[in-house]
């Protein structure tokens, strides 16, 4: 079980045990831990934040209650929210206590331009001597440190294979000479000092280099070596 779980599960026990106020560890976590409101098996708003949550996305526990189930579209991106929101529908509805449902999610932090990547685990808990609708769900959002890296890595992957599928038919084209002196040109390689490492003469390379550069259509030095790395001619 991970810190977080462990927490979760302390907590929701606590709380159900009446032993516990929310406040009592809430402000010790260094995540966003929340409790939403249940109506027929769907949250229908944040009713409460920690102050490590409300200094994340610069508000209070109280605009987030007032928001209701606008809090949803303010913070998130709707179509993903809609599908976890369904998700967790289900995980209400199935009503076993010693579940949870965790979930990353993108997060809208105000004046960042781009999202932050969440972990999130929600736990659901009865609670009949504290709250009057029976069923809260406990939230606890952490931030996955790094993650937006990994998926920039991941796009910038996607792009390439993009590129190389454009431009595999071009590669095809060229000899295997051509594909030598076009590595070594990526490795910023004059016409003198190929021609001494492939002991043939410059007019040759000037030549292989002018049919090359009209193959694959690359117009400057920069796409030259965007060319060679796709292609795995630049190590």
């Amino acid at each position: 079980m991970s810190n977080t779980d462990h927490t979760l599960h302390e907590l929701s026990e606590a709380l159900k045990n009446n032993s516990l106020h929310i406040k009592d560890i809430a402000n010790k976590i260094p995540a966003s831990l929340m409790i939403h409101d249940i109506e027929d098996n769907k949250v229908v708003k944040c009713s409460y934040m920690n102050d490590w949550g409300c200094r994340y996305l610069q508000t209070t526990a109280q605009e987030i209650n007032e928001l209701g189930e606008e809090y949803y579209n303010r913070y998130f991106f709707i179509e993903e929210i809609k599908d976890y929101l369904q998700d967790i529908s289900k995980y209400i509805a199935f009503d076993q206590i010693d579940s949870q449902y965790n979930f990353f999610q993108r997060v809208k932090r105000p004046g960042n331009e781009d999202p932050e990547w969440f972990f999130t685990v929600c736990k659901l808990i009865h609670v009949d001597t504290i709250y009057p609708n029976n069923k809260k769900l406990i939230v606890i959002s952490s931030p996955v440190i790094g993650f937006n890296n990994l998926i920039n890595r991941v796009n910038k992957t996607l792009n390439l294979e993009g590129y190389i599928g454009n431009n595999y038919r071009k590669f095809a084209l060229l000899t295997t000479r051509e594909k030598q002196i076009l590595s070594l040109l990526a490795h910023g390689m004059s016409t003198n000092e190929i021609a001494e490492t492939l002991y043939i003469s410059q007019f040759t390379v000037s030549t292989h280099r002018r049919n090359l550069i009209k193959k694959i259509n690359c117009k400057s030095s920069t796409e030259l070596l965007r060319f060679a790395i796709a292609f795995e001619l630049f190590k």
